[in-house]
């Protein structure tokens, strides 16, 4: 995609961080993101609120494709969501390069309590 030729990046050391507040404390959320050109693009780890690996240090897929993720109720329970990505701290060539073209969080639904008499 055209697209995807685009993207938001970081380098060295410097992690892309992206928060989101505000969100429903029931849902659960997916989250999809598609990584920039897998030529620039080096690894990098994705954490959500620090506490959960999304995925580990790994390259984005080449030809790059969407990714999707389902994060468990309990991230985003607070209603904040910090998404966080790491390039390896190995790399200190542009290869070390963080890019992120696209990403969706997507609502799925809500949690039903349940009540007993």
């Amino acid at each position: 995609r055209l697209a995807w030729m685009d993207h938001v990046g970081t380098l060295g050391a410097t992690p892309l961080i992206f928060t989101y507040d505000k969100l429903d404390r029931t849902a659960t959320y997916e989250l999809r993101v598609v990584y920039g050109d897998p030529k620039l693009n080096g690894p990098v780890r994705l954490t959500a609120n620090a506490a959960h690996e999304v995925h580990p240090l790994r390259a984005g897929p080449s030809p790059a494709a969407v990714q999707s993720f389902v994060l468990p109720r309990s991230v985003t329970s607070s209603g904040r969501l910090e998404l966080k990505w790491e390039r390896d701290p190995a790399l200190a060539s542009i290869r070390g390069m963080c890019h992120v073209s696209e990403i969706w969080l997507v609502r799925r639904g809500t949690s039903s309590a349940s009540t007993s008499p």
